[in-house]
């Protein structure tokens, strides 16, 4: 066996946990080769055969677990005490000693810990929803073990591994927080810290446990006497504190180390008794021996190291001399030879360190040379005149692309020729769009700019104009656009909005209707309900939560909330036909793409079950995306008119018990007629 881990436990029982193994071993017993886990209690880990009646194997104080060692609780200390105790206990057999997985990704079995993936939570299983970020557990195991105490002492930021029992390069690592008990299942916040979210159903994964928090125990002990140690991890203080004592008639003075020590006896030279001393060497010093001396006797002190080699490397013009401590340092060169050398009207006297410098020639004849074109020059040294000859020379500028340019220099006229229009250009790509038009080289709140779309869009979309940067395109006010709002070829306007840092665009292709609406309902409507046209405001139609329970919350279907909200009289955005995106009522518990929605019973609610009579059809949209967050997605077209008095070739509107339908092709066009009942 290799990699063997011992448990010392009272008693001198040895527990022997053989890595790669399920076998566990006993002075005087051995369990099957089957797997076990574990329970905890105060000081004691009792390890259990999963079995209809578990087998207790040992139950006994933990004093040792590997190098660490414990002291046993009396049962007395304070309740987290004792949590930390056992939580720390329990981590390190789980962690450290089983490691969680014996042979994970062998395939062939060996794991302490294991949990099958799948959505469902029940017995052994485990899933990781990322539309909420919780990590979710069944309280019991793949193995039947039991871990429904453990999971609410585990420390929030302790860290989670599951890596897959058949294929190592499968796992995901978690760190949770925030433990909250389901019911059927437990469940953390979780944060990924390194592997995937996505498996494939049914995956067995071998699970490890880190706790967060824990005591490193970290002491700093004083070594030499003199020295002192206080504080705690991770702050300590380290302070010399060796003092010297003075017994009778002894004074003592001066600071370490560097005392003075006196006798204030009487008589001339004095007396008394010294009754204790004691000498410290410092780095490099030794003592013998060593004291306190109480009686009578005699320190050596005794320097080390009193040879050290100690060089001086000599500079340009020094020379060093003699061996540690005494050097003879000597300037080899003092008296250098210094020449200055005089110049055109300069002489130089005198000799180092002393020169004498003198002009020899104070007024120089100065003159400019051969003017240039268009200069001329008058005066003597120091005094000269420069004039321009020529101020009015010809200057000329030449005109551009779009530029003209009109005077004579200095005073010139650049007007720009381009009279009217737009900025407008061609943008290539799809989805992501790039466009060069002459002159912008920042965007300003109102620029607006024609652009022609060589390719439509599939989905949200940016325009970059001359590698400025991209922006957002956004359905003027109502939002991003979505795919198909631009048509190949298409020409739309977009004005700069700094606001939003986005381009307001008209001109989107008309797949999507609106209506601009104000809430006549008591209550604040929401993105998502379905609205009925109840009726007019000056210039807007006014709206209310629609039911299928009757004719009149129905048979009106107007539309559906596109705003995030609309309160009470206040106005808003409906979707009559369009994409609708951004919903977060379409869970993939309920529904499904390709999913019909109709109104539903519930004021503005939706419904994928199809109602009958007595409740009123109203087709409302069709699922495109069901998502558990915020990112569903449906198509709203509304459809209704299902009512049989409805139909173009009826005739019975205001019908009485027991009337019937009969069919009447004398007239034209022919109709279906009521008849009362008798």
């Amino acid at each position: 066996m290799k990699n063997v881990t011992e448990i010392q436990v009272l008693g001198n029982d040895t527990v022997a946990f053989y890595n790669g193994t399920d076998i566990i071993m006993n002075v005087s017993q051995v369990i099957p080769n089957t797997s076990v886990y574990m329970t905890y209690g105060n000081n004691s880990i009792t390890l259990i055969l999963p079995s209809t009646t578990p087998f207790t194997f040992s139950v006994l104080p933990v004093t040792q677990i590997g190098p660490v060692t414990y002291t046993p609780l009396t049962g007395v200390e304070p309740q987290d005490q004792i949590t930390a105790r056992v939580l720390e206990i329990y981590t390190q057999l789980a962690s450290t000693i089983f490691k969680g997985c014996c042979d994970c990704g062998s395939g062939t079995g060996g794991c302490t810990i294991e949990y099958q993936y799948n959505s469902d939570l029940s017995t052994g299983q485990w899933f990781y929803d990322s539309g909420t970020g919780k990590l979710q557990f069944n309280e019991t195991s793949y193995l039947g073990q039991n871990f429904a105490g453990f999971y609410p002492i585990l420390p929030n930021n302790s860290w989670v591994f599951l890596v897959s029992d058949a294929d190592p390069t499968i796992y995901a690592i978690f760190q949770v927080a925030n433990y909250a008990n389901m019911g059927t299942y437990i469940e953390y916040d979780a944060t990924l810290i390194d592997g995937s979210t996505t498996f494939v159903v049914n995956t067995v994964f071998c699970v490890s446990l880190a706790a967060a928090g824990g005591s490193a125990i970290v002491s700093i002990t004083a070594g030499n006497a003199g020295l002192s140690v206080s504080g705690s991890y991770p702050s300590f203080t380290i302070s010399n504190d060796m003092t010297l004592t003075a017994g009778t008639n002894v004074t003592i003075t001066g600071t370490y180390p560097n005392y003075i020590i006196n006798s204030t006896g009487g008589g001339g030279g004095g007396s008394g008794t010294v009754t204790s001393i004691d000498v410290d060497g410092g780095t490099g010093i030794s003592v013998s021996p060593v004291g306190p001396i109480t009686t009578s006797g005699t320190f050596t002190v005794t320097n080390t190291a009193p040879d050290q080699v100690v060089a001086l490397t000599a500079g340009t013009g020094i020379n060093t001399s003699g061996t540690y401590p005494n050097f003879t340092i000597t300037n080899t060169s003092p008296d250098q030879v210094v020449a200055l050398t005089a110049g055109t009207g300069i002489s130089t006297s005198g000799t180092y360190p002393n020169f004498t410098i003198t002009n020899t020639s104070p007024d120089q004849t100065v003159s400019l040379g051969t003017t240039g074109t268009g200069l001329s020059v008058t005066g003597t040294y120091p005094s000269f005149t420069l004039e321009n000859t020529l101020p009015d020379q010809t200057v000329v500028l030449s005109s551009g692309t779009g530029i003209s340019v009109s005077g004579t220099y200095p005073s010139f006229t650049i007007s720009s020729t381009v009279t009217g229009g737009i900025p407008h250009g061609t943008a290539t790509g799809t989805d992501t769009y790039s466009v060069t038009i002459p002159g912008p080289t920042s965007y300003a709140d109102g620029d607006a700019y024609l652009i022609r779309f060589t390719n439509g869009n599939t989905t949200g979309c940016t325009l970059d104009i001359n590698g400025i940067g991209p922006i957002t395109l956004y359905r003027n006010n109502d939002g991003a656009l979505i795919g198909g709002d631009i048509v190949d070829g298409a020409e739309m306007l977009c004005i700069y909005n700094s606001t939003q840092n986005v381009f307001q665009t008209i001109g989107t292709a008309p797949n999507t209707l609106l209506g601009y609406v104000t809430n006549a309902d008591s209550v604040t409507i929401t993105k998502g309900q379905v609205v009925y046209a109840f009726g007019g405001q000056g210039d807007r139609m006014t709206v209310k939560l629609a039911s299928n329970l009757s004719d009149s919350t129905s048979a009106r279907t107007v539309g559906v909330v596109l705003s995030t909200s609309i309160a009470s009289n206040q106005k808003g955005l409906i979707m009559m036909q369009g994409l609708l995106d951004g919903l977060s009522i379409l869970p993939t518990a309920t529904y499904s793409d390709g999913d019909p929605i109709y109104l539903g019973a519930t004021a503005g609610s939706i419904t994928k079950t199809k109602p009958y009579a007595p409740n009123h059809l109203v087709y409302v949209a069709i699922v495109t995306t069901a998502n558990n967050g915020s990112s569903g997605r449906m198509y709203v077209n509304i459809q209704n008119r299902y009512e049989l008095d409805e139909l173009h070739n009826v005739q019975a509107q205001s019908p009485s018990l027991k009337d019937t339908l009969w069919y009447d092709n004398t007239v034209s066009p022919a109709q279906w007629k009521q008849h009362l009942g008798t």
